[in-house]
């Protein structure tokens, strides 16, 4: 999800749009409440959910207020070490050098590349753009590699490649007639979705399928992410 490179530096009154209190000193900034659901569940697969604290900042639109009042939180000054997790969506470029701009602008530590961590006296900051090995994607893309061989992937490929026999493909620059059927416009999440339906106690949410143990996380897919969170924990 990409972040507007015009917004304002200015910071809000100090108030808070993110619930409860900050109770460690690592924090992991996320986009909503399936991102956490699923984040704290990793952290407790790799051991660090007692270390890290998720917390929902918002996507693209609620991101420009999030992050600057969660900066202005009256207990962020026990913040040792933050990390943000953002989507690339269709360009990882242009979502990193968003955040990029937005760190500075607030004056806060502010990582060169994707991945690494930057330091101002004992505050320290990282950047993670997902899916991390590819230029454009989300979670739902990462998930999806880590489930690549599962057995029920050749019926949601069977799928994929039916729709678009039946379902008319429009960008979404296009206006649509909402009396007629489309393809989705967003082919990983429908490929995700249509994975967790064919599951045995189907889903459709990436958080919820975390908690239930559907998305392997040892899978090689994910071994830069668990780095990362790592050094955020170091």
């Amino acid at each position: 999800m990409q972040i507007d490179s015009q917004e304002s530096p200015e910071l809000p009154q100090r108030k808070s749009n993110s619930p409860g209190r900050i109770t460690r000193d690592k924090i992991l900034l996320v986009e909503g409440q399936d991102e956490v659901k699923f984040f704290e569940t990793l952290l407790l697969h790799i051991g660090l959910r007692e270390q890290i604290q998720v917390i929902e900042v918002g996507g693209r639109d609620r991101f420009i207020r999030g992050f600057p009042a969660f900066l202005l939180r009256p207990d962020f000054d026990q913040v040792l070490a933050y990390a943000i997790i953002r989507d690339a969506d269709n360009n990882h470029s242009y979502t990193f050098d968003s955040i990029k701009g937005l760190l500075e602008r607030h004056g806060q530590p502010c990582p060169k590349q994707h991945k690494e961590f930057a330091s101002i006296d004992t505050l320290k900051v990282g950047i993670f753009v997902i899916p991390g090995n590819q230029e454009t994607g989300m979670l739902e893309s990462l998930c999806l590699q880590t489930v690549a061989n599962h057995p029920a992937m050749a019926c949601v490929d069977s799928l994929m490649a039916c729709l678009p026999e039946h379902l008319e493909m429009k960008p979404e620059s296009e206006a649509r007639d909402s009396s007629r059927p489309y393809h989705p416009k967003n082919t990983e999440k429908a490929r995700l979705l249509a994975f967790l339906a064919c599951l045995h106690e189907p889903t459709t949410s990436i958080g919820l399928a975390a908690q239930k143990g559907y998305w392997p996380f040892d899978h090689e897919a994910l071994s830069d992410l668990c780095n990362f969170l790592k050094k955020l924990a170091e």
